[in-house]
């Protein structure tokens, strides 16, 4: 029986008044549900009264009900009388989706979770305290398992049988690292992926059984350090991959250096001496952002190429990144200190052309652009954090540049 707004009947209160619902949703299989409206909650949700069933007598079974955080009608369990036929306090579980059928269980929907500032305070106190046992227990074994001083185990592998560890120097200072490994020497090598090369290193044993060895890390050098019951095929005759340079003549110049087109600076440049580009008195070269072309030339006299074996060439400091050739052949590109290569294979006796290709950063062109009148620009961007008056970055080949020989 509906009323003259098509609200539906759902009952009668204690004063016998005919109750009518109106549509609230539907459940979980599209079935309608009435309810009246009693208010809102604390979220300033709505709250109906609906009628979930009925009870051994017949009467019917009252429940509020009202919307979760997802917008689902929420509800709790039905309404039970005592003897009197005074309705009952029912635990707060909620069923999501409609009315709980008299006398079945109904589900349950997780509670809202309210966080606190005292739960807040509990649980960061609790990470800290994690954190705090783990470093305690577990700091010890990497220094044991790992590195010594300044250089840390990067990562460990095993695979066919070997063990592969990657050990680094993080700082920007030459270190002599004693490490120890859970392995045995079964074979022991060092694998330096910058060069591609692989040499064979004696390790020493500690008293519990593992490896031991001394690694003369480069600043910001790091190498692979392998155990394998088999070397490989491809290890050199070496005794270290970082062989001490000895100087054998300085390259100083002066240096022809041309600069890459539409960036600002002049197509050419004579460098006296090595200078950094954010120093020079041209703001095309001062504010220059890209590739720059140094060119010289050596002398080696052939008693003293045919003296040493082995010759690299240290470009010194580079800002940032570099490519050499020598002799019109490409021998490597550089982009880590220390800026060094092997260049026995290109070098010859008497003259030599050296060609040192070297890429800054963006910062000093878009400082410099900065200053300028849109039109007058070299660079566009839709932000650009760096303005006038920024300090500009260190740019170019700084030096000193020398050839050297390594047995």
């Amino acid at each position: 029986m509906n009323d003259q707004n098509q609200r539906v009947y759902m009952g009668n209160d204690d004063a016998g008044n005919p109750i009518y619902g109106e549509y609230v949703g539907s459940d979980a299989v599209g079935n309608p549900i009435f309810g009246v409206f009693q208010g809102y909650d604390a979220y300033k949700q709505p709250v109906f009264s609906g009628i979930c069933g009925q009870d051994e007598q017949g009467r019917p079974i009252w429940d509020t009900m009202g919307f979760n955080e997802q917008g689902q009608l929420v509800y709790g369990i039905p309404a039970v009388y005592d003897v009197n036929g005074n309705p009952l306090p029912q635990p707060a579980e909620q069923t999501p989706g409609g009315f709980t059928e008299a006398g079945k269980e109904p589900g349950k929907v997780r509670p809202r979770l309210h966080i606190t500032p005292l739960m807040v305070m509990i649980m960061l106190a609790v990470i800290g305290l994690t954190a705090w046992f783990c470093y305690e227990q577990f700091a010890p074994q990497a220094a044991r398992y790992g590195a010594i001083e300044l250089a840390s185990i990067n990562a460990t592998h095993t695979s066919n049988g070997m063990e592969i560890y990657m050990v680094s120097n993080p700082s920007n200072q030459a270190v002599n690292a004693t490490c120890t490994f859970r392995a045995t020497d079964t074979g022991c090598s060092l694998w330096d992926a910058v060069q591609g090369r692989i040499a064979p290193v004696s390790a020493g044993t500690t008293a519990d059984g593992r490896s031991r060895i001394t690694l003369p890390l480069e600043a910001c050098g790091s190498v692979f350090v392998v155990f394998s019951p088999v070397p490989p095929a491809d290890i050199v005759n070496t005794t270290t991959l970082w062989p001490k340079l000895e100087t054998a003549l300085e390259v100083k110049g002066p240096w022809q250096v041309h600069f890459q087109e539409g960036r600002g600076a002049p197509a050419e440049a004579t460098f006296p001496t090595l200078t950094d580009w954010s120093r020079h008195a041209d703001p095309g070269i001062r504010y220059f952002s890209g590739i720059a072309d140094y060119t010289t030339s050596f002398d080696l006299p052939e008693s003293k190429l045919s003296t040493h074996r082995n010759w690299y060439i240290d470009l010194g400091r580079t800002e940032v990144i570099a490519r050499i050739e020598l002799n019109g052949k490409p021998v490597t590109e550089l982009w880590k200190t220390p800026f060094a290569c092997d260049i026995t294979p290109y070098l010859q006796a008497g003259q030599n052309t050296l060609k040192v290709s070297v890429a800054n950063e963006w910062p000093n062109r878009l400082i410099g652009d900065d200053a300028l009148p849109q039109e007058k620009r070299v660079t566009f961007t839709t932000y650009n954090p760096y303005k006038k008056g920024t300090p500009l970055l260190p740019s170019g080949l700084l030096g000193p540049v020398r050839v050297a020989w390594a047995e």
